[in-house]
């Protein structure tokens, strides 16, 4: 790990809240040091975002990011998931969805998840249906709360 990336780590590390972090993003741009293809720092930041301040500035981080990869695409899925944003995680997936070769094996139980407390069982079979065609198996459950009533209803 070159100096300058050991330091950029250490300030990230040190960023405890809101105002630090959005200096550290500051700095970042001005010195050209943000970019779309350092997934590490796209990640890392989108993640102090979501922590310390609202999911509205790591999805606007996000939103920069031309061609996200599918690693950055689970890391916003997964930080309105926790702040149980859940139409919206499934919005971010529908647009994430345009792209299929992004979606992965981690990507779906963040979806069901999401489906699970909207009590959506319609999506969630076709998040099933997806998982059986990228042959992402055993992936024999959708509804992964107590929404569902009847197990049998999405076998």
């Amino acid at each position: 790990m070159s100096r300058e990336r050991e330091l950029i780590s250490q300030l990230l590390e040190a960023s405890t809240n809101a105002k630090s972090i959005t200096q550290l993003h500051s700095f970042l741009l001005r010195c050209g040091l943000l970019t779309a293809a350092d997934c590490f720092l796209c990640y890392s930041l989108g993640l102090l975002y979501a922590k310390f301040t609202t999911s509205t500035l790591a999805r606007n981080l996000f939103d920069e990011i031309s061609q996200p990869n599918s690693f950055l695409w689970n890391a916003m899925l997964r930080s309105h998931c926790r702040a149980q944003q859940w139409v919206e995680t499934l919005r971010l997936l529908r647009r994430m969805a345009a792209k299929p070769s992004d979606l992965d094996a981690f990507t779906l139980p963040i979806a069901l998840k999401a489906c699970a407390a909207l009590s959506e069982l319609r999506h969630g079979r076709t998040i099933h249906a997806v998982a059986i065609k990228k042959r992402f198996l055993p992936f024999r459950y959708v509804c992964c709360s107590s929404t569902c009533r009847d197990v049998r209803q999405v076998q």
